[in-house]
C-alpha cells in the first residue's frame, strides 16, 4: 500500500510539471519583434528625414541668399533695387537686383548704367543706361534708354534727381528676396522646423530601440 501511494504521489508531481506554465516574459523575442518592424519602416522612414532635410535646407539657403543680397551692399553705403520690368533686357532680367552707389553727376559717363529717382516722381525708381550726357546753362542733364527700347527716355535727369550708378547686378536675386519676405514663406519655414524636429526625434527613438 506504501509504495502504491509512493508511485501517485509521484505520478501526480509529475503530471504538475508537465502542466506547468510556460515563462511568461520572453524580452530577446520581444525586441527582436520590435527590431523586425523597424526594419520595416527603415528605408521609408530614412526617406523621409532626408527629404525634410533637403526641404528645410533649400529653404534656409533661400531666405539667407534674399537677406544677404537685399541688405549686405548697405555696409557700404550701397542700395539695391529688385528690377520689375524688362527695359534692360538682354543685360538686366527681370527678377535681378541691381546694387548702386550714389554718384554726382559729373562721375557719369554714356554707357554707365543708373538707377535714378526723378524729383516730380520721387516713388518711381528706373534703372536705364545713360544715352548722353549733355549740359544746359552750366548744369549737367543725363538722357536715359533701356536697352530694350527702341528710343531714348522722354525726360532728363538732372541735379535736383537722385542718381545712383550701377555696381554690379545679379540674376535671380530680386526672385528670392520676394520669395523670402511672402507670409507663406513663413509660415512654410516654421512647418519646416517643426517637421525637422519630428523626424529627429523619431530618429533617436529609433535608434534607442
Amino acid at each position: 500500500m506504501g509504495r502504491l501511494s509512493d508511485i501517485t504521489l509521484a505520478d501526480a508531481h509529475a503530471h504538475a510539471h508537465a502542466h506547468a506554465p510556460a515563462p511568461l516574459a520572453d524580452t530577446g523575442s520581444e525586441a527582436q519583434a520590435r527590431r523586425s518592424v523597424w526594419d520595416r519602416l527603415r528605408g521609408p522612414t530614412a526617406m523621409l528625414i532626408q527629404a525634410i532635410d533637403t526641404f528645410v535646407t533649400l529653404l534656409v539657403i533661400a531666405v539667407l541668399l534674399g537677406v544677404g543680397g537685399a541688405a549686405l551692399p548697405n555696409l557700404w553705403g550701397w542700395r539695391s533695387y529688385i528690377v520689375m520690368t524688362g527695359s534692360m533686357k538682354p543685360t538686366i532680367s527681370v527678377g535681378s537686383v541691381v546694387v548702386a552707389e550714389p554718384v554726382s553727376l559729373d562721375q557719369l559717363r554714356p554707357e554707365d548704367i543708373i538707377t535714378f529717382s526723378r524729383a516730380e516722381e520721387p516713388d518711381v525708381i528706373i534703372t536705364h543706361r545713360i544715352y548722353a550726357v549733355v549740359t544746359f546753362a552750366g548744369s549737367t542733364q543725363l538722357t536715359t534708354k533701356g536697352d530694350a527700347n527702341d528710343v531714348p527716355d522722354s525726360w532728363y535727369v538732372g541735379e535736383d534727381d537722385r542718381v545712383e550708378r550701377v555696381v554690379y547686378h545679379a540674376p535671380l536675386i530680386g526672385h528670392l528676396i520676394q520669395f523670402s519676405s511672402a507670409p507663406q514663406v513663413r509660415a512654410l519655414l516654421m512647418l519646416g522646423a517643426l517637421l525637422y524636429m519630428i523626424a529627429h526625434l523619431v530618429k533617436r527613438w529609433r535608434g534607442s530601440g
